[in-house]
């Protein structure tokens, strides 16, 4: 058995290689002492396991990710040497095709870690212990450098216990509901959530936790509807794409009907969620019901019809391959005006259906799902309610009427978790990321790299690389300060895009429309910014969306948002960088029973102690003068620049707790 491992879990003394580690002593220099080149050296383990352990453990707090590099085996097919290194070590492997760059997370690091076997004391001796890296290290016990959290397992358990559990508990779904969400909000105070009553029935629900709210206001500019039906229950998620492109969730709603007055009052509720502030563009499956509470609630908000569904629609209006190919470059393609009217007129006399309903309904919504009229409006990539796989692939196995609303909302938070750590998985290849030019526009590129998420980037280099495949055709100078480009594909000259270019206002707009629509400068501007001797991307073509720091700011945000207090913006953006720090040990401390019972314990502490301090600032503010002044409360004029100084000074206090609790979480893990 491992030293250590007989313990009590209450034990604060616990042991790592026959060194002790003490909650009471957070100042313990043993730790520093225990992890020099020398000490790590001269370190004996009982197993193999015991050495992979104290690496990952060291890792972990270090701030890197390890992987196993390779192994030599003796007789018996016995492992005797076994070898990690850090997983930015070596170089990535060059390829041939270039047509996408992979940018690797590669640095040539040497850190690495090694163990044999003594055969004479049978205990596994360091051979090899490289402390040095060639890289930025991570926020130690970094989450995005674990696996994700599964949800199988939860999701089988509520399977299993579902019919026990209504034979079991007698609460009534809506107390129970009721109950859970009340408990949550005791632990997270700025949890969003109402209740709507109907003939003193529960008839809606609709929350949002707080990093849903940071994401609302980071991502709400666009959103798309998901619904999963049952018999008795309609689950509605509101979701966008985050800067990863990844699905982002802003909302949830349970409703009993789906009336246009449960949807006005889900899109009322999400409006109060959004402070007033509409969305720029919706995205919904086309349900009548929705789509009139949209016009009520939020005429402003430019709606669209869901792709897939629509293609589903039309592979059964006509059983004909080339029927659907024929409607999806109508849907798809951005064609002229004129060239979709005949196109589609082509369609309709081809396959006979200018009687069908269901065409001619389309026909009168064209603006609703046609590129040809959507073009240059911003949908952020969002044109379909499926890209919401994760909820899709794990709330659709479940028959919602068959739960409990509170087991509902339990498997709904497990979802949202696993779609949070998969974020965080995608900020830590972004950040580490090494760059690898491949376009002759290396420092344009390299620009983006450091600007633009990983998944954003890819995107930005793929029409970057299109550019040499342009030809000017014509360069107009009239007497005005602007420029025209006409240009074209090489070999394709009939097809011409049409590129404004205003050397006063460095304003570049292009007749393709992709930027105002995606938020990616297209190919034509590339080749115009070439053309005219731009070694960088102006920043007004770097839409702050797409960008590495596009949760760190809410500067964007700006344009849309009505004026807030301060209080709630600073708090709500402090609440995240809190949330980020503590979420490794979250983490953690779901990954066995005794691990939660050490992370449960130590929040238990933390929590006394920074209700003692929260007491002592409240009797501290009641002994102040009210009418004094205070770093709160200054002009909203200039609410922005305030928000953009280098965090707020409470912060510093935050982070510095976190710290201390991370250092009391290692030395309770240390020998788990």
């Amino acid at each position: 058995m491992e030293e250590g491992k007989g313990r009590s879990e209450s034990d604060p003394n616990r042991r790592v290689n026959g060194t002790s580690f003490s909650i009471n002593d957070p100042e313990n220099q043993r730790a520093k002492k225990l992890w020099t080149v020398d000490n790590v050296k001269a370190m004996r383990f009982k197993s193999l396991s015991a050495a992979k352990s104290f690496y990952r453990l060291y890792a972990a707090a270090t701030g890197f990710k390890v992987e196993k590099q390779g192994s030599v085996w003796g007789e018996n097919d016995m492992v005797v040497m076994r070898r990690w290194v850090c997983n930015r070590g070596g170089f990535c492997k060059k390829k041939k095709n270039l047509e996408k760059a992979k940018n690797s997370i590669r640095a040539d690091c040497p850190a690495a870690f090694c163990v044999s076997l003594g055969y004479a004391s049978r205990r596994w001796l360091v051979r090899e212990f490289v402390a040095e890296h060639t890289h930025e290290l991570g926020f130690k016990l970094c989450p995005q450098i674990y696996q994700p959290i599964e949800v199988e397992d939860y999701l089988t358990s509520v399977e299993d216990s579902s019919t026990s559990y209504r034979s079991n508990i007698t609460i009534d779904d809506a107390e129970a509901a009721i109950s859970y969400l009340t408990e949550k909000k005791d632990s997270e105070p700025r949890l969003f959530y109402e209740v709507n009553y109907v003939n003193a029935s529960l008839a809606r629900i609709f929350f949002a936790d707080s990093m849903a709210q940071l994401d609302c206001s980071c991502f709400g500019d666009v959103v798309a509807v998901y619904r999963t039906n049952s018999s008795d229950l309609h689950f509605v998620i509101l979701f966008s794409l985050n800067h990863h492109h990844q699905t982002t969730i802003l909302g949830c709603a349970i409703l009993s009907d789906e009336t246009v007055e449960a949807y006005t009052w889900m899109f009322q509720k999400f409006l109060d969620l959004m402070q007033g502030c509409m969305p720029l563009s919706i995205v919904t499956d086309g349900n009548k019901a929705l789509g009139e509470a949209i016009k009520s609630v939020l005429p402003e908000s430019r709606h669209r019809l869901c792709t897939w569904h629509l293609e589903k629609i039309a592979s059964s209006i006509v059983d004909n391959p080339s029927f659907l190919a024929d409607f999806k470059v109508l849907m798809l393609d951005f064609l002229s005006l004129n060239d979709f009217e005949l196109k589609w007129k082509a369609m309709v006399e081809n396959y006979k259906l200018s009687e069908n309903p269901w065409i001619l309904e389309m026909y009168r919504k064209r603006h609703e799902w046609a590129e040809t009229y959507l073009r240059g409006h911003f949908w952020a990539r969002l044109r379909s309610t499926k890209v919401c796989q994760v909820l899709d692939g794990n709330l659709s196995r479940l028959s919602l009427h068959k739960l409990k609303l509170n087991q509902v909302l339990s498997l709904y938070d497990s979802v949202v978790m696993k779609i949070r750590i998969n974020e965080g998985k995608a900020d830590y290849d972004s950040k580490y990321s090494k760059f690898t030019p491949s376009t002759p526009l290396v420092k344009m590129e390299k620009q983006a790299f450091d600007i633009f998420t990983r998944e954003s980037y890819q995107r930005f280099l793929s029409e970057m690389q299109m550019e040499m495949f342009l030809v000017a055709l014509e360069i107009d100078y009239d007497d005005s300060p602007c420029r025209k480009y006409i240009l074209a594909k090489i070999d394709h000259e009939d097809l011409v895009y049409e590129v404004m270019f205003n050397p006063c206002g460095l304003t570049i707009e292009c007749s393709c429309l992709k930027f105002e629509t995606l938020g990616f400068p297209c190919s034509h501007i590339f080749h115009v910014l070439k053309s005219e001797g731009f070694k960088d991307v102006p920043h007004n073509l770097m839409h702050q969306r797409w960008t590495k720091s596009a949760k760190s700011t809410t500067q964007f945000w700006r344009n849309y948002l009505p004026p807030v207090s301060v209080d709630v913006v600073a708090r709500m953006m402090s609440y995240g960088r809190v949330v980020c720090s503590s979420s490794p040990m979250l983490y953690l401390g779901t990954q066995s029973e005794e691990a939660f019972k050490i992370v449960s314990s130590c929040f238990v502490k933390l929590k006394g102690e920074l209700d003692r301090q929260d007491n002592s600032v409240l009797d501290v503010q009641d002994n102040k003068d009210t009418s004094s002044s205070s770093d709160w409360k200054i002009e909203q004029s200039g609410l922005w620049d305030y928000i953009n100084y280098p965090y707020f000074e409470y912060v510093r206090v935050i982070d510095m707790i976190f710290f201390l609790f991370s250092f009391l979480f290692l030395s309770h893990i240390s020998d788990l």
